[in-house]
């Protein structure tokens, strides 16, 4: 037999009594009583406490709580946690998904909204290095030592070495590319005309001229509609580029009406005598320019393309608004003929 501490009392008492002979609690209760408190024991004479002690019944001592207890209050807040129903987890699980998947949705949205780092234009970029390689390329003076062609050459270089590259780069605007990519080509055409120098001067005049009338064109209107200025101390070079463009839109005005006059040229065949025959048209000045001269070239061709004859028409003084009558014979037989005109203005 052991002494044990009554629970609602605290005397001793035999663990064999059925109850206490002091206070008559029922030592059962206090059994199951212990097994809930077991914890709840005062550190200063052992004695069991109730959950509503603040002081130790027996010797007074103030209630303490040790760390062990308040693991115990953990560990059986994890065991309710564990009881937690199915359905709320699920309905939780739902929840996590849900908002997993509209986080994607937005990363998906953005990326596609957003501008690709490749897609970025250089319009003002073009402007800004077209203006430094002219100022360069006008800069630059002719050494003694430089030939003509290569001089020429080095022009062309210092701006191809400026903005060669912006022929294949993205532009905002569509028209400013198209113009970007024909002027950088003209700039080619120019360095190609180049290698005809010695070998064809006339060619190369030609091609040179024709190469530099369009590139006026071109920077002309960059000029007026994309706001490309220069300092002042160009002011003369500026001029010079836009005289040169006036001259080279009047030139292209007159080309396409001189097209429309070859387009309306009809040559008839009016006499057939002694193995030639004779051709004639009218041909009425629809331009609003005076001709010194006005030479008709005809090109004769067989079915086959190939060329049998070519003969020449020339018209003098040939007025604004004039009709006159061009001729040509040939004892050659033809299928078609094709017209080009050479003319000096007065």
């Amino acid at each position: 037999m052991a002494l044990i501490k009554c629970r609602g009392c605290g005397n001793d008492i035999s663990d064999k009594a059925s109850c206490c002979p002091h206070c008559g609690k029922s030592l059962s209760e206090q059994g199951e009583a212990i097994a809930q408190n077991e914890a709840r024991k005062c550190t200063e004479c052992g004695a069991i406490l109730s959950e509503s002690d603040t002081v130790c019944k027996n010797c007074g001592c103030p209630l303490e709580y040790s760390d062990e207890n308040t693991n115990a209050g953990k560990q059986s807040n994890l065991k309710n946690d564990s009881k937690t129903p199915i359905y709320k987890k699920k309905a939780f699980l739902i929840t996590l998904i849900a908002v997993v998947v509209a986080i994607a949705g937005g990363i998906i949205a953005y990326s596609m909204l957003k501008t690709p780092e490749e897609e970025v234009t250089y319009d003002t970029a073009f402007i800004d290095d077209l203006k430094k390689g002219l100022m360069n390329r006008w800069d630059c003076k002719q050494k003694i030592e430089d030939s003509e062609n290569s001089y020429l050459g080095k022009l062309v270089d210092i701006e191809l070495n400026a903005i060669g590259d912006y022929s294949n780069r993205k532009f905002a605007d569509s028209t400013l590319q198209e113009k970007v990519i024909i002027y950088i080509n003209l700039l080619k055409e120019q360095k190609e005309s180049l290698t005809y120098y010695t070998s064809d001067y006339v060619k190369f005049s030609d091609l040179w001229e024709e190469a530099r009338l369009k590139r006026t064109q071109q920077i002309a209107a960059f000029i007026n509609e994309y706001n490309l200025k220069f300092p002042s101390r160009y002011d003369e070079n500026v001029k010079d580029i836009m005289d040169s463009s006036k001259v080279a839109n009047e030139r292209d005005v007159l080309k396409e009406k001189i097209e429309k006059m070859r387009s309306s040229i009809q040559f008839n065949l009016t006499k057939d005598e002694y193995g030639f025959k004779y051709y004639e048209a009218l041909i009425e000045n629809t331009t609003d320019k005076d001709f010194k001269s006005f030479i008709i070239y005809i090109k004769l061709t067989d079915n086959s393309g190939v060329v049998v004859d070519t003969q020449a028409a020339s018209l003098q003084d040939f007025k604004a608004g004039q009709t006159s009558k061009a001729e040509f014979m040939t004892n050659k037989d033809f299928a078609k003929y094709d017209i080009s005109f050479d003319y000096f203005i007065d």
